[in-house]
């Protein structure tokens, strides 16, 4: 009985394509891109980013403080949860050590805000990878799977959209 209204929900929920996040993909990008204009440490960052998106989003953002250490799909690495409902999350992802792992199959789709290192993506289909560095934006679409790496000290603001108990 539970199998059925399971896959109903994500069905459903797939289809409704979200509409309406509380987060916008140009938002956030303007809001890393304004602070890493500023050139700061990374713990700063991190930290301008929280303020930031805290004025942004007031009653979204619950800031922690705990960085949580994960190996899913492979990938080691460490998140900081910012905000996390049924349909998003937004976190800081990423690793002190280079990793590589498998992105999933999901009925999401990720934004990576890449803050620092190097994020490397090879999307399923493909036979080479792309790069990106810091200030730039990698995309990964809903049930897409491909193989991510991270650098050393490689780290983004990554929002998850779509329906997260999937994942």
């Amino acid at each position: 009985c539970a199998l059925p209204i399971s896959l109903t929900a994500v069905f459903l929920c797939y289809l409704s394509d979200f509409s309406k996040p509380v987060f916008k993909k140009e938002e956030l990008a303007a809001i890393t891109q304004s602070v890493l204009k500023q050139n700061l440490t990374l713990d700063d960052t991190f930290k301008t980013i929280v303020s930031e998106l805290k004025a942004k989003y007031p009653h979204h953002i619950h800031d922690t403080g705990v960085w949580i250490t994960n190996c899913a799909g492979g990938f080691k690495s460490s998140m900081y949860f910012l905000h996390g409902s049924i349909t998003e999350y937004l976190i800081f992802w990423g690793a002190a050590l280079p990793t590589v792992g498998h992105s999933g199959r999901n009925y999401a789709e990720f934004h990576d805000f890449v803050l620092s290192g190097r994020f490397r993506q090879w999307k399923e289909g493909t036979t080479s990878y792309q790069s990106f560095s810091r200030g730039e934006y990698v995309w990964h679409g809903k049930l897409e799977g491909g193989v991510v790496g991270l650098d050393e000290n490689t780290w983004a603001l990554e929002w998850c959209n779509g329906f997260i108990p999937s994942m």
